[in-house]
């Protein structure tokens, strides 16, 4: 099965899929409401209220990280661009921090 975020810590991963499915279902349900010809004003106050969801877990990523999770997890709660912000933040700690695992420092082997 294919899945992007195989390699990432839990919680980040399922923060991502999180982050994909409310960005998808907004840009479908504004799509879907505009040509019924009804606002999309709620169409971002539930993308809002659906990004507590993704919070929470890059909040856990955070904290498994060594990170602030009070920081991420505020900085992600204000709104879906900070949720993206503090996602691809830790995706990128989470990315270094397992190079440095798998690939280390090899100055011993020169």
């Amino acid at each position: 099965m294919f899945n992007l975020f195989a390699h990432s810590e839990n919680n980040l991963g399922r923060a991502g899929w999180l982050l994909i499915i409310m960005l998808g279902g907004a840009a479908a349900a504004a799509l879907v409401l505009t040509n019924i010809g009804v606002t999309t004003d709620y169409v971002f106050i539930g993308a809002w209220l659906f990004n507590f969801i993704p919070a929470w877990y890059i909040s856990r990523a955070a904290k498994a990280l060594g990170k602030s999770p009070l920081l991420y997890g505020l900085i992600a709660a204000l709104a879906p661009p900070g949720a993206f912000f503090a996602w691809s933040k830790l995706h990128s700690i989470d990315n270094w921090q397992s190079l440095e695992r798998n690939y280390g420092n090899h100055s011993d082997d020169a």
